[in-house]
């Protein structure tokens, strides 16, 4: 009875840690894939500006200091350390200055993350384990290495490190009070066992509900604009392909709005950037009312929206004749006033009522176009409207 007490409790504990490292594995890759889409062009610069340098001048490029002001903006990841290296295997950035220059203590595995072959990772308990802030001890450490690419091209490694001790503290608990519970249930009563075991059934499932969580907060940050709700620009470019696709298979025309907020700068400089945050929030949602569901609305970037409209008319004219109407219900939905009322600390509740139309540019498409052509052409023609006196529709006409 004894033996098979441990045994099931060993067997217990040992399943907890394989799967908890496969979830903290996981953790690791979405935080630094994150991290890589956030931050690409910096990471690129930052390899880039490494090439000849010696390690002093490593440790004290400009483009540390200004990685690491970006670093700090990124948030909900629970991250001890962060190091890029380049393909020679040499560190060009770490949270922890006096790294840069060095090389990894896991050869093995950083050469196979250099050869872009596959993720590596690994868990160790360290006695003293080093940070920015100074020395953490007794802590279990997550590490991972993972292949860099930009614009198609393998340029380096990122090694992201994160604190596993509550995961592996909570584990070791768990398995010490399930102990008492096995070996206490095997000298009382069979039964005991089962009860216990839907206990640890429901603490599992608790961790997975928040893992759960974890992942949807992931693919809001990548996918999502973070004030708005919408769609980002790289959300944008995935449904935009969709809607080629089903161009293709359909034979209907789809249609790209891109539009740019008249009269939304003078608010900001006026009032501050929470008013202007409090426009683009009630502009998104005005949008969002004039399109139908299966429609897409993005924030592309500051004051400038992109609608996309799927499935049309097979026939152009019709399909420009519907894309017209839509275009019209928005440009008319934004140019209607905006009131807002806000209340400074120590100050009365005023109220802002603000006019801001917009430029709007239209472009027909089918599967033929490239994305980037679509985008252009859009963009041409909210410029043509803009230039034309604003508050303007203009459909993009290829030149003869």
């Amino acid at each position: 009875m004894l033996i098979t007490a441990t045994v099931l409790v060993l067997l217990y504990r040992q399943d907890q840690v394989t799967e908890h490292e496969k979830i903290i594995a996981q953790d690791n890759e979405e935080a630094a894939t994150h991290l890589m889409h956030l931050l690409d062009d910096q990471i690129y610069t930052i390899i880039s500006a490494s090439a000849g340098l010696d390690t002093q001048a490593l440790r004290t490029n400009p483009n540390i200091d200004l990685f690491t002001a970006e670093l700090k903006k990124v948030h909900g990841h629970n991250i001890l350390k962060l190091k890029i290296f380049n393909l020679s295997g040499t560190i060009v950035y770490s949270s922890v200055n006096s790294d840069i220059g060095g090389t990894s203590p896991h050869p093995d595995k950083l050469a196979n993350a250099l050869r872009g072959s596959q993720v590596e990772s690994h868990i160790k308990f360290r006695d003293t384990f080093l940070v920015a802030a100074g020395e953490m001890h007794d802590v279990y450490v997550s590490g991972r290495y993972i292949p860099l690419t930009h614009a198609g091209k393998h340029i380096g490694v990122f090694e992201i490190y994160t604190d596993a001790t509550p995961t592996f503290n909570r584990i070791y608990a768990q398995t010490i009070r399930i102990s008492l519970i096995v070996f206490g249930a095997f000298t009382v009563l069979y039964a005991a066992l089962f009860f216990y075991a839907l206990r640890a059934d429901r603490a599992i499932a608790e961790w997975q509900k928040t893992i759960a969580k974890f992942d949807e907060k992931i693919h809001n940050l990548a996918f999502y604009d973070t004030l708005t709700q919408l769609p980002n620009r790289r959300l944008l470019n995935d449904r935009l392909e969709q809607t080629k696709a089903a161009s293709k298979r359909s034979g209907r025309y789809g249609a790209l709005i891109f539009l740019d907020l008249d009269n939304f700068k003078p608010l900001n400089d006026t009032h501050g950037h929470g008013v202007g945050d409090l426009l683009l929030e009630e502009g998104a949602r005005r949008l969002s009312s004039c399109v139908r569901e299966v429609d897409t609305v993005a924030r592309f970037g500051g004051d400038e929206f992109v609608v996309v409209i799927s499935e049309l008319d097979v026939d152009k004219a019709e399909s420009i004749t519907q894309a017209s109407i839509v275009a019209e219900k928005i440009r008319a939905t934004l140019a209607e006033p905006y009131v807002f009322k806000i209340q400074h600390e120590g100050e009365a509740e005023t109220t802002i009522e603000h006019h801001c139309t917009s430029s709007v540019g239209v472009v027909l498409f089918n599967h033929d176009a490239s994305r980037e052509d679509i985008l252009k052409w859009a963009d041409i023609a909210m410029y043509q409207a803009k230039e034309a006196g604003r508050n303007l529709i203009r459909f993009y006409e290829p030149k003869a």
